[in-house]
């Protein structure tokens, strides 16, 4: 079958190490055949390592000579939705670096915009594909833990600011850690749950040590590029920043779930990654510092149980970002096979809404009504 002709918008290093180094572990079924970033240097030197043909310091340019059947958008969180809405209108599909969009309009216009032309947009919720994510859906799914009603999860960084890009500017990623953590761990927990929809946010947000000046030595992995840094970054300046370093918060969910959260790019307290979930017939755990175990009982005692968990998911252990691996290739069998996206249109809107209602609420200092945000009540 024909390869399916790609382009790349913005050559950071989720482009490097994520998706362009899916498509070379993958081997075939991609034709990358040009790339652009706002940094032409950064561009070039992506396609040095990637053998691809053509740079561009003009998107529109790129979009209109090279006729990409897909484009790969992976730019900071503000440019998501121009960048997607440029390629969608140039005839192109698109896979777009999470969060899409950081309001629930824009990624109505998104999908809308995709459907008008017949064309698929894809967002790269890519830890879907991690094979302990997927086991926990399984346990949901199957009735194991019982009728699910509470869920916590935490995204802890002690010191993780990244250092490379514009992470760290609200001007180009709108948010911190929420945006950048939260927003895997949102898609996960309502994916698992059975995408229920988000009735209020409580969120709060601080600033408090990221815009200190108080740095400490950190590794790259420490603070999100796992597998190093590859790529040459601008310059990290801790006076530019302006997003959380902090975010905590409280989702109310249809059929009486609550999901609560904390995540951090700087915090004084340990790393800590964790999801738990609590049902009426048992709970379950896991994480960084824990195996997954179900918190049930037996013969009238209480009990743990810590299965082994197998399977054959798409997550390359030796790569540093192994779910663009499955993400893609699902990507490669939607347009070619005709088969089904694993990330859906309604799964992404949930996940919008809580995103815009959760820094609504950070702002306003208020709980916020989600399906007053939709335009539904």
């Amino acid at each position: 079958m024909k390869d399916i002709r790609t382009a790349v918008i913005g050559t950071g290093l989720i482009a490097n190490s994520a998706h362009l180094a899916a498509i070379q572990r993958i081997g075939s079924g991609f034709d990358v055949v040009a790339c652009y970033d706002m940094r032409v240097s950064a561009a070039k030197e992506t396609a040095e390592r990637f053998n691809i043909p053509n740079v561009y310091e003009d998107v529109d340019k790129m979009l209109e000579e090279m006729k990409p059947e897909l484009v790969i958008v992976a730019t900071s969180n503000a440019s998501h939705k121009e960048m997607s809405l440029k390629a969608l209108k140039r005839g192109a599909n698109v896979v777009c670096e999470k969060p899409v969009a950081m309001k629930y309009a824009d990624a109505v216009e998104l999908f809308d915009e995709a459907e008008k032309r017949g064309l698929h947009f894809f967002p790269a919720q890519t830890e879907r594909f991690r094979q302990e994510r997927l086991a926990a859906r399984k346990l949901v799914k199957t009735g194991e833990l019982g009728e699910v009603y509470f869920a916590e999860f935490e995204s802890v960084r002690r010191r993780g600011i990244p250092q490379w890009g514009f992470f760290h500017m609200k001007e180009y990623n709108v948010g911190g850690p929420f945006a950048d953590l939260g927003v895997h761990e949102i898609d996960h927990m309502l994916y698992t749950l059975g995408n229920p929809k988000p009735i209020t946010v409580s969120g709060s947000t601080w600033s408090k040590i990221g815009n200190s000046g108080n740095e400490l030595e950190i590794s790259a992995e420490q603070s999100g590029a796992l597998g190093g840094i590859e790529i040459t970054p601008r310059p990290y300046d801790w006076k530019e920043f302006s997003v959380e370093d902090m975010a905590t918060g409280i989702i109310r969910l249809e059929g009486d779930l609550t999901i609560n959260f904390k995540c951090s790019w700087a915090l004084n307290v340990p790393d800590r990654f964790t999801r738990t979930y609590a049902g009426t017939k048992a709970g379950m755990r896991y994480g960084n510092d824990h195996p997954m175990t179900i918190y049930s009982d037996v013969a009238g005692w209480q009990s743990d149980k810590v299965p082994y968990v197998y399977g054959d998911a798409d997550y390359p252990s030796d790569l540093p970002f192994p779910g663009h691996v499955g993400l893609l290739k699902n990507v490669y069998g939607v347009l070619r096979n005709g088969e089904e996206p694993i990330v859906k249109k309604e799964e992404t809107l949930n996940v919008t809404t809580v995103i815009e209602a959760f820094y609504k609420s950070a702002e306003l200092h208020k709980e916020i009504n989600c399906l007053k945000l939709r335009g539904e009540e």
